[in-house]
């Protein structure tokens, strides 16, 4: 059985299904890094909550 290395996940995989596998790799990854993206912005999102409730000098509830 010959094995190609997949440049992506950097795994082996059987050449008969690397075609498929490239393809459905290649998706997980973009789909992670968006993923990555939108918790990135919502932990900005949730300091920025934070430091205007320490300004109000209120807390909401889930931050405490």
């Amino acid at each position: 059985m010959t094995l190609i290395l997949c440049r992506i996940c950097e795994n082996n995989i059987p050449q008969w299904y690397f075609e498929k596998h490239n393809e459905t790799c290649s998706e997980t990854h973009r789909l992670e890094a968006e993923i990555s993206e939108c918790n990135e912005s919502i932990s900005e999102l949730r300091n920025t909550i934070r430091d205007l409730a320490t300004a109000l000098d209120v807390r909401p509830p889930w931050l405490l």
